[in-house]
């Protein structure tokens, strides 16, 4: 993957471009809100042109969607622990990041409603509850631009613009008993069904980029 290959290749070049600017030594900490959750950044400059960054966020969502014409409930959970290196090219506020993130996103779904769907190449009738499914992700690279340093000289304010590179989702469904039954009335194997119905929910999602957008406030010293 380019992103990924290019992210790695910031990381290395960090040590180079640390010997070539001014020592700093800042450290600090902040509060960050965005697009993947609200938590807390710390931030370790090197010198005036490099900077680590590491940050843990967490926040989850719910809503009701109608998908194929069935209602399904569905949680969110956002989130990520991520480590990240600022490179700021003109020693100022204007940077360019890159990184590694262990995402802590998860989908989860269940029906909510009582319809005739498919399963795999099975029709069958469901009640609330009959189906539920699952989606994450691994850890992904990261690459974005942004302004402000996570160590700041005193109070500082960051923002920043980017996307993780998840790629495809690892998707787990399940079905309850009666639907299971219903499958197997039609001469039908229930779990080759569900693994069908799983590999089109992996298609449908496709490649995910993950956008971020978010902004911190930070105290350095």
């Amino acid at each position: 993957m380019k992103m990924r290959s290019l992210a790695l290749a910031m990381l290395v070049a960090a040590p180079i471009a640390a010997q070539a600017a001014d020592t700093v030594n800042n450290v600090g900490v902040g509060i960050v809100g965005g697009t993947a959750g609200a938590g807390i950044a710390l931030g370790y400059r090197i010198n005036d042109k490099v900077t680590l960054r590491g940050e843990f966020t967490k926040w989850r969502l719910s809503d009701t969607k109608t998908i194929d014409d069935v209602d399904y409930d569905v949680d969110l959970d956002l989130g990520s622990v991520g480590a990240y290196l600022d490179w700021h090219p003109f020693a100022g506020n204007f940077r360019v990041s890159a990184g590694f993130a262990n995402n802590l996103n998860e989908l989860r779904v269940k029906n909510a409603s009582t319809e005739t769907t498919t399963v795999g190449d099975a029709t069958v009738s469901i009640n609330p509850g009959d189906l539920r499914g699952k989606a994450n992700f691994d850890s992904a690279p990261y690459l974005g631009i942004g302004w402000g340093n996570a160590a700041p000289k005193g109070w500082g304010f960051r923002f920043d613009l980017g996307a993780w590179f998840l790629g495809k989702a690892d998707v787990s469904l399940s079905a309850s008993n009666t639907v299971r039954t219903a499958i197997q009335a039609q001469g039908k194997d229930p779990d080759t069904e569900i693994r069908k119905e799983e590999q089109k929910a992996r298609n449908d999602i496709g490649d995910v980029v993950y956008p971020n957008v978010s902004i911190a406030v930070s105290y350095g010293w």
